[in-house]
């Protein structure tokens, strides 16, 4: 009787998939701002470019709409802006010597280096969405989101008005869903705004207000939607990410100021890295009799490399909130 079992092929197969899984397992917690985005597929075969469609609002005034009677109105053009940007890959790949895997203490030295690379990448995923977000890799000045200088939308106007002074505060989070919300923006999730905030401006000045204590001293185990979620206050989910931009470059007597955002839905795009039409993907070269670079066979590589894009929506529906820690 023969015996059937799993081909080498097969197996190799399966191992792909087991890592795959690895990696998304320890990426996914990562990606916070990522999570919160509004995502397409990565489209194949149709160049390094992606598109997303802004639809125009429409009048906001009532006598635009208001029907005469047995008089069908004139339809509207349907408006929309065209938003693109270019696909570009993140990775990173980290090499294993054969005399590790023989001596580790770990069972399997190739399953930690996937780990260790899928958590750098969701770090740095995340990091490449809050740059999107600024408009730059460095300090931010508006060219993304607009920014709210020290909780007021009215009275700072720049970052050197920011000082010690002006940490994070519930009336600031007030105000910058007043902003968002006299711009007609929707909310992101139900009637919910997002705000992603560094956790030093959380935990060592917006938890400190006795409006946000109130707030949420009765409210019970709320239920966390998204990761790094910390709280609600006035219709603002408050989510945390270290990957908040902080800089003392420009602030009043070298204070560290904090870039959190807070914006509503549809303000930020990203094409998706898992499922069908994602771009993720973990890589696993262990030794083998082909490989020329590796004639010993002394070492395996592993790296993950992240193909995606992303771009600002509609950057009115969405603030850089600049406040002091």
């Amino acid at each position: 009787m023969a015996v059937t079992g799993i081909t080498n092929a097969a197996f190799s197969a399966l191992r792909g998939q087991y890592f795959e899984k690895v990696g998304l397992q320890v990426l996914t917690p990562r990606l916070t701002l990522y999570e919160l985005a509004t995502k397409k597929g990565l489209p194949a075969g149709l160049g390094d470019v992606v598109k997303w469609h802004r639809y125009a609002l429409g009048s906001t005034t009532v006598s635009a709409y208001v029907l005469t009677e047995g008089t069908t109105p004139t339809p509207e053009a349907l408006s929309a802006t065209s938003v693109s940007a270019t696909v570009l890959q993140i990775g990173r790949s980290v090499r294993v010597s054969d005399m590790v895997e023989w001596t580790a203490a770990s069972m399997s030295v190739i399953s930690d280096a996937v780990r260790l690379v899928s958590d750098r990448a969701g770090i740095m995923i995340d990091k490449y969405l809050f740059e999107v977000a600024y408009g730059t890799s460095s300090v931010p000045s508006g060219a993304g989101f607009p920014i709210m200088y020290g909780n007021d939308a009215t009275t700072k106007g720049t970052l050197s008005t920011v000082t010690s002074g002006d940490k994070l505060t519930a009336a600031g989070l007030r105000a910058a869903r007043a902003e968002l919300e006299r711009k007609f923006v929707m909310p992101h999730t139900g009637s919910d705004f997002i705000a992603v905030l560094h956790p030093n401006t959380i935990f060592n000045g917006l938890m400190d207000d006795s409006e946000w204590q109130n707030a949420n001293q009765y409210t019970g185990e709320q239920v966390k939607l998204f990761n790094g979620e910390a709280g609600k206050f006035a219709g603002i989910r408050i989510v945390s990410s270290p990957n908040v931009y902080n800089s003392t470059s420009g602030t009043s007597t070298a204070v560290t100021a904090y870039y959190g955002l807070i914006f509503g839905n549809e303000s930020l795009g990203v094409t998706e890295i898992s499922g069908t039409n994602g771009g993720f993907k973990i890589y696993v070269v262990k030794p083998n009799p082909y490989d020329t670079n590796n004639l010993l066979q002394q070492f395996s590589d592993v790296g993950s490399k992240a193909t995606l894009a992303a771009q600002i929506l509609n950057a009115s529906a969405g603030l850089t909130l600049a406040t002091a820690d």
